[in-house]
């Protein structure tokens, strides 16, 4: 049996046909070509990641900055035939690691506050709300603004990045 993280790799040139069509199919107001190539064209901030599967190709991907000591998250995504099978975690999770590894000091995001499944998601990795954006996204939705530390402590026992057992 494949673990989620099983095809977790770095977002290449390559993968963005297949990332802007999944981008179109999940989001309302989806990313055009252009900026997943900026995210991917040397920008010295962006950390990208996909999961290939064997046979549907690249079916999740996530983009985010490291910045001023913060992982900023800009996207996740997970392809509907995809979902339940804890990819969207496994993206989180390297993002997060990778942002503990850097020393970076907490994580912050936009979400829609009706993104329900998004919310649990991010709450089960510590992420609290720190405020709220009023018409945020272009169809007039607000988004939660939430934060986590990345500090070990913060991580738990165990957890990847950490002196714990796991990783």
């Amino acid at each position: 049996m494949r673990s989620p993280a099983d095809g977790l790799e770095p977002m290449l040139e390559a993968d963005l046909d297949a990332v802007v069509e999944l981008e179109r199919g999940i989001f309302r107001h989806p990313w055009n070509r252009r900026a997943f190539e900026r995210e991917l064209g040397g920008h010295p901030l962006s950390r990208s990641w996909v999961v290939r599967d064997p046979q549907a190709g690249v079916v999740a991907y996530a983009c985010a900055w490291h910045v001023a000591g913060e992982l900023l998250i800009n996207n996740i995504a997970v392809a509907a035939t995809h979902r339940r099978r804890g990819l969207g975690r496994a993206l989180l999770a390297r993002l997060l690691d990778d942002a503990r590894r850097a020393g970076l000091e907490r994580a912050v995001l936009e979400v829609r506050v009706t993104n329900a499944p998004a919310l649990a998601l991010y709450a089960a990795h510590g992420f609290r709300s720190i405020g709220r954006r009023r018409r945020y996204y272009s169809d007039g939705e607000d988004a939660w603004v939430l934060a986590a530390s990345l500090s070990p402590a913060a991580a738990g026992p165990g957890a990847p990045g950490t002196d714990g057992a796991a990783s």
